[in-house]
């Protein structure tokens, strides 16, 4: 997935970056040229001072926004003069298709350079369909997935970022060429109540390579009603007690009063 076109362009825009302080510190990015939307891919980025020990912060992230920086957004760090630094830095592609480029902004002394890889982010081989996702707490809820497009070795997992709520196992198919229906399902715990983000994970293999895309889940859960059951007889319970008790005190405290002259 490489352009000779995006690779020029990039080394253009690293040299007229690098230009500004040659000798004092090279910055590197080696990225792939294109890309998916959705996907995750991996950049390494290298830092050299050429002739000084230098105290080095880096910020990177995209010049677009076509894509999200995941990690590290900043990096600091301590070079003696020609040792290599280098470092991966993970992203994730938007739902938008366009040409972006990852940035790194180094700064050193009160001096500033960095440098630029290009990236175009297209539409994948294979892609996935489904809708938001209303369950009840305690239930487990089914969600329907529609894969469509083309891709071998295919493999498809909810991820929960949270305890509150449990996922089935991932599903796994030889080959997509079409459109193929699958399902998954979640069980939200029984206190588990509102808004969640969970993640789904599509990886396959088409003739550019292996790809991994990730699409954000939006799951809103609705309170059990056996739960709310519990709740409401609790409350009841505690406000039986409380009058009994006030009808206790009030009982001793009538006792308590001397008796009026007759």
């Amino acid at each position: 997935m490489r352009s000779r076109t995006l690779k020029l362009l990039t080394l253009i825009f690293s040299l007229m970056w690098m230009s500004k302080a040659f000798s004092a510190l090279l910055i590197g990015i080696d990225c792939p040229t294109e890309v998916y939307t959705h996907e995750l891919f991996t950049c390494r980025v290298y830092a050299t001072p050429m002739n000084e020990s230098l105290d080095v912060k880096l910020f990177i992230h995209s010049a677009e926004g076509f894509f999200e920086v995941l990690k590290p957004v900043q990096v600091e760090f301590n070079a003696e003069p020609m040792a290599l630094k280098s470092f991966d830095v993970n992203c994730w592609a938007g739902e938008e298709s366009g040409v972006d480029a990852l940035t790194v902004d180094a700064t050193y002394g009160g001096k500033k350079t960095g440098a630029l890889a290009g990236i175009k982010i297209g539409e994948p081989s294979l892609k996935a369909f489904f809708e938001t996702v209303t369950a009840e707490a305690g239930k487990t809820k089914t969600m329907k997935v529609t894969l469509k497009g083309k891709g071998y070795d295919v493999h498809v997992k909810l991820v929960s970022p949270t305890s509150s709520i449990s996922v089935s196992e991932p599903v796994y198919i030889d080959e997509v060429d079409g459109s193929k229906k699958i399902q998954l399902s979640l069980t939200p715990s029984p206190t588990a109540l509102g808004s969640y983000t969970l993640y789904l994970y599509l990886s396959f293999v088409d003739e550019k390579g292996t790809h991994v895309l990730r699409y954000k889940v939006s799951v809103w859960v609705n309170p059990s009603f056996y739960f709310i059951g519990i709740l409401f007889a609790a409350l009841l319970a505690v406000v039986f007690l409380a009058y009994l008790g006030y009808r206790h005190w009030r009982g001793k405290k009538g006792k308590g009063k001397p008796s009026e002259a007759q």
